[in-house]
């Protein structure tokens, strides 16, 4: 099977490790080219799974494996139906709590509002079955932030860090929800070690003139302006 490049709208780089950490659970071998779990999904790399037949895959494999290809194609009611199907044979499974979780946010994203409380049921799940499920924790501050609900948004992506400190989703994630709290004091200091652990992301980089100036440091809001401006503009250049 051919995973394209492009998964479906707003899916962040956790959302769609999450779905490959299904791929591997369910699958008997895959080769990857050129991209790791925690990476975004851009450009043309691909990623090619070798699936096994219906009939080499138990029950809780197959619902699993439909599942998966239900939110690669867009139906994410039906990969709940999966998911659920899986969980019926196999409730300690994280990875499989957290995927269904994935389906109904992304059915929450979509307009299915009263889904909410079934993907945050869904990710809660499965960090109490694996307290170390850091693409889980980091989903469910996205779950959060997405609902405006900046305060869980916020536990979330400082739980996220406390199993690792240098996460950059983590770090963004933090200095979001504490940027729309009004907590400008810890989103400088998350956006700053963003900064510092990914100098060239973009989504840091437009976030870092707004909190600069909550936070009274116009002068410095206006000279990273200047200097981004500059970067885009040698690199158009460059481009030429």
């Amino acid at each position: 099977m051919n995973i394209p490049s492009h998964l479906p709208n707003r899916h962040t780089p956790i959302a769609t490790a999450l779905l490959l950490s299904m791929m591997l659970g369910a699958c008997s071998s895959i080769k990857t080219t050129g991209v790791g779990l925690m990476q975004p999904m851009a450009g043309a790399t691909d990623i090619h799974v070798e699936k096994p037949s219906n009939a080499a895959m138990n029950p809780v494999r197959l619902s699993m494996q439909s599942g998966v290809d239900a939110i690669i194609a867009g139906d994410a009611k039906l990969a709940n139906h999966e998911f659920n199907l899986a969980i019926a044979r196999d409730l300690k499974n994280p990875s499989l709590h957290a995927a269904n979780a994935l389906a109904y946010q992304i059915r929450t994203r979509a307009g299915e509002r009263d889904l909410f409380d079934l993907a945050e049921t869904g990710y809660l799940v499965a960090l109490e079955q694996q307290h170390d499920f850091q693409n889980a924790a980091i989903q469910l501050a996205h779950l959060y932030l997405e609902n405006k609900r900046y305060v869980q948004a916020q536990r979330a992506a400082a739980y996220a860090l406390k199993l690792e400190a240098e996460n950059v989703e983590a770090l963004y994630l933090l200095a979001s929800a504490s940027y729309s709290l009004g907590d400008v004091e810890l989103a400088l200091w998350a956006i700053e070690q963003a900064r510092v652990y990914a100098p060239q992301d973009q989504r840091v980089a437009r976030m870092v003139p707004a909190i600069y100036a909550e936070a009274g440091l116009t002068n410095e809001a206006e000279a990273f302006l200047n200097d981004q401006s500059s970067t885009l503009s040698k690199q158009d250049s460059d481009k030429c």
